[in-house]
């Protein structure tokens, strides 16, 4: 959405109202535009509320009844995670006088202009369009197929994919396999009915909060000043030889670089070795 906007303004097009927003952003396959009044000159007006822990990680929110009345429950995204629930303690700290529902005005959404596609894996893992010339011959000549010598490189590409697709539409799970309970996580959609097959990744892997930064136990790690530092400081306690040369800053950077490239391949084969 932010690309597109900013190609309508590079364009000399302006963006005034919600309007031109809506014409920058309709032609992006599958979207649906619609405007969302809030109101905040209600309940919530002049009732200064916090930053609540962790919002920006939640997209659906609800007021729930009976035995958590007086409670809120966010989650990721609809269908998908696991609530996260705020009791009115929580809520008591974060405002005064309570967190009403809000009501907002919604407009009907627009009709998408065009559908949103999204190319079906191959188990082959190819990736058609970066194959040479020499090598789309011979992945369509494996299939049975033989081109027209005269053929260039986009139409063997389309044959290909087209060729690809029918392979994955006719391939069939096993009616007796069963999918393990760990692969489909908290996905609680009831309409929810595709083939899945295992997958290295749990569901909900790439939503935000699930995410791990590297901003844990920042007191522990060690730049090359560090290390420079520490190296010198055991040289001069006897624990290192006084006749070895210790590196130099950069060297000694250049060494942190390498280990952690080095480790995170590492790491990351381990992980999928254990699937």
């Amino acid at each position: 959405i932010s690309h597109s906007i900013k190609r309508h303004v590079r364009l000399g097009f302006e963006i005034r109202d919600g309007e031109n927003i809506q014409e920058a952003i309709e032609d992006i396959a599958g979207i649906r535009v619609a405007h969302l009044e809030p109101n905040r000159d209600d309940e919530n007006k002049g009732n200064k509320i916090k930053t609540i822990p962790g919002i920006s990680n939640y997209f659906e929110w609800r007021w729930p009844e009976e035995e958590l009345d007086g409670y809120i429950q966010a989650r990721a995204l609809p269908h998908i995670g696991e609530w996260k629930t705020f009791t009115s303690n929580q809520i008591s700290n974060w405002v005064k006088d309570g967190m009403h529902m809000p009501q907002p005005q919604i407009s009907s959404h627009t009709p998408s202009k065009s559908s949103w596609k999204i190319p079906m894996p191959h188990s082959s893992n190819i990736s058609v369009k970066r194959l040479k010339v020499k090598q789309l011959q011979e992945e369509l000549e494996d299939r049975g197929i033989m081109v027209n010598e005269k053929e260039n490189r986009a139409g063997m590409i389309k044959i290909l994919e087209d060729e690809m697709v029918k392979e994955m539409q006719t391939k069939k799970i096993d009616n007796n396999e069963q999918v393990p309970e760990e692969i489909m996580g908290n996905i609680t959609n009831p309409l929810y009915n595709g083939n899945v097959r295992e997958f290295p990744l749990l569901c909900g892997w790439a939503l935000k909060h699930n995410q791990k930064y590297g901003n844990v136990h920042k007191n522990r790690r060690m730049n090359g000043h560090n290390m420079w530092d520490k190296l010198v400081e055991i040289q001069e306690s006897g624990e290192l030889a006084r006749d070895i040369e210790i590196p130099e800053v950069s060297s000694i950077n250049n060494w942190i670089t390498r280990f952690a490239a080095k480790s995170k391949k590492t790491l990351s084969e381990q992980a999928m070795n254990s699937f």
